[in-house]
């Protein structure tokens, strides 16, 4: 291989690792009455709020806290404003 084809190969790899250690939603991203997870769990919504849930981490993001749904706009709302 030539200088130029390393030197690509290089820059390519570089590129490559620094995408796959960038956080995707930090702390600072999450809405009013979400909490971030670096191991997401299971989150319930309004039709099933306790549903069946693994021990398995699901990507870190921002969470619904312990008796709160995720609705259909996105928000997280308190079990008890369940409709």
């Amino acid at each position: 291989m030539n200088a130029k084809t390393i030197s690509i190969l290089v820059i390519f790899a570089l590129l490559a690792s620094s995408m796959a250690v960038s956080p995707g939603r930090s702390q600072e991203d999450c809405g009013s009455n979400e909490v971030f997870r670096t191991c997401g769990g299971c989150e319930g919504t309004c039709a099933t709020p306790h549903p069946p849930c693994t021990r398995n981490c699901k990507p870190a993001g921002c969470y619904c806290p312990k008796d709160f749904a995720r609705v259909e706009n996105g928000d997280c709302v308190p079990l008890g404003k369940c409709a």
